[in-house]
């Protein structure tokens, strides 16, 4: 799911770059606002059930610290790529970039990665506090 979820926002630049029209961007951008709210609660719940609970803030900020990181590092090469290439182009680009991040990194998230985490840590989250 986390990988479709990727994908949607992805189209919906790529959309926004080939001109679509502002309706056709205003519903493929509001799909893609959608799509990254349900993906951040998947994420999320995925998180706290594999996380130790002693880890669970410790693994949140750095999550946040990678991802606010990486939207501005995004902001940055996307205004230059803008300034070069035009907004055109710029979006196209930046859907590639997500498509090509979501078969790369959202793609590792399978059902059977899961489990074999949630099994890991398992152990820690029975374990009587002392």
């Amino acid at each position: 799911m986390t990988w479709l979820a990727a994908l949607v926002p992805a189209a919906g630049y790529v959309v926004l770059g080939l001109g679509g029209g502002i309706v056709l961007s205003e519903i493929v951008m509001f799909l893609a606002a959608v799509a990254t709210a349900l993906n951040q609660i998947v994420v999320s719940t995925l998180r706290q059930a594999v996380v130790p609970d002693g880890l669970l803030g410790r693994v949140t900020a750095g999550y946040r610290l990678i991802v606010l990181g990486a939207v501005s590092v995004g902001a940055l090469l996307g205004g230059g790529l803008g300034r070069r290439l035009g907004p055109e182009t710029t979006f196209v680009v930046c859907g590639a970039g997500l498509a090509a991040a979501a078969v790369v990194f959202a793609s590792r998230v399978t059902i059977r990665a899961l489990r074999e985490a949630e099994e890991v840590a398992l152990p820690a989250v029975t374990e009587p506090v002392s």
